[in-house]
């Protein structure tokens, strides 16, 4: 298989199959995203020059990163001419391989190549088959990952040789009568006739300290290029199938860029991060005794280079936007955590609620809005919504922070957990834009708060505020709880219900519309009441008019009608409608695949905190509904 093959589109470089990530491929072959260190991209000002560089400073000075660049694609013959070579690099892991014909196993290195086919020796079950005939090894079904994000491959030889020595080790494996699972699979070494069940490994090595040695991470990070021998983590490792939906969390960071946020940076920025600070030698000159020197000679052969003087120059200067190039991710500040993605998305929420279309630095429209008269809309737009914005155009950066392994940081990318993704020199991460339209809209704030105050809408909502942090809870002890409000779950069920109809009326694919709900859950404060349904599918797809067409007038008003007369009666009703808990996590109430739930992609929660009852209310009490309430 030619690197050719091994392209992926740049979106899914970001998620699902980012830097750490083990992607399959054709004839069973699987390999892992390598680190951006090790991609092929070239140096800024060409980046920029080919289109791989993207920009929002609002973003970058949240993730504390110099810029953005978009995953490496299939070079042009320019790019090419230029030393630039596309495809994300790839490591070899797993390394151990087995036969799925006799089950012999082979270490393989890291290398790219092919794997070799079966080369069990004569008298076992490949043995007796001629090579050109022989199976093509592949990937080892089982990986051992810890909870600090690391991965290696699960120790076979040492678990079967742990009581004993063997000189010509030649592993086999094999799944039992009983069981073709985890569960059921045996490892032989074919030399010594040693055998162990895995079954043993799945309790994280607490029968005694000699098998929990061999089972404490050795802090592998395959995808570095790195092979640690000595074990500096010292974490239970967890054994699971290669395949699992745990083995990898993508931390993926979205912002809506508002060019009002994104003016020009420091005119030393750029330059500081790319050439003054390039290397550890260089920073820690500039920060010694001579430092300024050194400094003012860089700059002033960069001013005459440039033909131009360098504007407000000073050391307390340079050294602030150096420690902030430097600082990286590590020193984000305590305002972008986990629980201020509220402040992060106030600045979007105003700017939507403006309606005003605002321009990048080049002139051209990067947000397009067209703020509707509610005056032309009739009965539930009225009755229930303050304001309309109809998003004719708007950009959507992703950008790939880091990633988790055995439980979700629920996008907490400061989470000890969390393998970061920056580039250690230039201090850029990887992240796609793209291109869309949407509607945006704001709900009755006097309406919603006198119908979340009533009891029963409280005591509903508590229940499922329960056993969501209950959840939370179990797969991360120190996490702390989310208040989840009544507000809240009806935003989030409302965007869910409107995008299910919209897929109806405007033909988009359902995973092609996204939801960006505005909440704030930390300070009652500065409530936010609204929901942006946008696309941003990064094609031409996401930016056809459909969506902006039906917020209009005329429009809106029969498709928020259906949507919510179809929220009123569920295929699976009236179980759906009564059950106390179903879903993810047991965390939505009235709300199943065959009423509210969306492509994951779409959802900001995963399809969880979602009751449509809220919307239309219970069978013995209308009232709990929102659109039922009348102020």
């Amino acid at each position: 298989m030619t690197q050719k093959d091994r392209i992926l589109r740049r979106s899914s470089s970001i998620s699902p199959f980012g830097v750490g990530a083990m992607v399959p491929f054709p004839d069973s072959e699987v390999l892992m995203a390598a680190a951006v260190d090790k991609w092929p991209l070239p140096k800024f000002r060409d980046a920029e020059k080919f289109g791989l560089v993207v920009r929002d400073h609002r973003l970058e000075e949240r993730l504390k990163v110099s810029h953005f660049r978009l995953p490496p694609a299939e070079a042009t013959p320019e790019q090419q001419a230029a030393g630039y070579y596309g495809g994300i690099p790839f490591v070899r892991f797993p390394a151990w391989h087995y036969c799925p014909k006799c089950g012999m196993m082979k270490r393989l290195s890291g290398t790219n190549e092919r794997p070799p086919k079966c080369m069990a020796p004569s008298g076992s079950t490949c043995g007796r088959i001629p090579m050109s005939r022989r199976p093509q090894l592949i990937p080892s079904r089982f990986v051992a990952v810890c909870e600090k994000g690391h991965i290696q491959d699960f120790p076979y030889d040492q678990w079967v040789h742990q009581d004993s020595e063997c000189h010509e080790s030649q592993l086999r494996i094999f799944s039992s009568a009983s069981s073709a699972t985890m569960t059921g699979a045996i490892v032989e070494c074919v030399a010594c006739k040693k055998k162990k069940n895995l079954m043993s490994a799945l309790g994280g090595g607490n029968s005694d300290g000699e098998t929990a040695a061999y089972l404490k991470c050795h802090a592998g990070k395959p995808w570095e290029g790195l092979t640690v021998k000595d074990s500096n983590c010292g974490e239970k490792l967890k054994i699971m199938n290669r395949g699992a939906s745990s083995v990898y969390f993508p931390v993926v960071i979205s912002s809506i860029y508002i060019p009002s946020a994104n003016q020009a940076p420091d005119p030393l920025h750029d330059y500081l991060k790319e050439y003054l600070f390039s290397s550890e030698e260089d920073w820690q000159s500039c920060l010694s005794e001579d430092g300024k020197n050194l400094i003012d000679e860089k700059l002033q052969a960069w001013a005459n280079f440039k033909k131009e003087r360098v504007p407000g120059f000073d050391l307390s200067r340079i050294i602030r936007l150096a420690h902030a190039f430097h600082g990286g991710l590590q020193d984000a500040p305590d305002d972008c955590g986990e629980n201020k993605e509220e402040h992060y998305r106030a600045y979007e929420y105003e700017a939507l609620k403006r309606g005003v279309t605002l321009p990048d630095e080049k002139g051209v429209d990067a947000l397009s809005l067209t703020k509707a008269d509610l005056e032309k809309y009739r009965g539930v737009v009225v009755e229930n919504f303050t304001s309309c914005i109809l998003v004719n155009k708007l950009r959507e950066t992703r950008a790939l922070v880091g990633f988790s392994r055995g439980r979700p940081t629920e996008g907490n990318w400061q989470d000890p957990s969390v393998q970061r993704v920056v580039h250690r020199k230039n201090k850029w991460c990887p992240a796609v834009a793209s291109q869309g339209e949407g509607i945006f809209l704001e709900l009755n704030s006097s309406k919603l708060s006198k119908w979340a105050e009533q009891p029963a809408v409280v005591n509903r909502v508590k229940s499922l505020n329960a056993r969501y942090n209950a959840a939370r809870k179990a797969k991360n002890a120190d996490i702390p709880e989310k208040n989840i409000t009544p507000e809240y779950v009806l935003i989030h069920t409302l965007a869910h219900v409107l995008i299910n109809q919209f897929v109806f009326e405007c033909g988009y694919g359902s995973s092609s519309l996204r939801e960006r709900l505005y909440c704030n859950l930390t300070d009652a404060g500065k409530p936010m009441h609204g929901l942006l349904i946008y696309t941003a599918s990064g094609d031409s797809e996401g930016t056809l008019g459909g969506l902006v067409r039906q917020g209009r007038e005329g429009y809106l008003e029969s498709t928020l009608f259906n949507a919510i007369e179809k929220a009123k009666w569920c295929s699976s009703d009236p179980i759906c409608i009564e059950l106390d808990a179903q879903g993810p996590d047991g965390a939505n109430l009235a709300a199943c695949h065959s009423c509210c739930l969306l492509p994951e992609t779409s959802c900001e929660t995963g399809n969880r905190l979602l009751d449509r009852a809220l919307l239309i209310g219970t069978l013995k009490d209308p009232k709990v509904g929102f659109f039922n309430f009348k102020a």
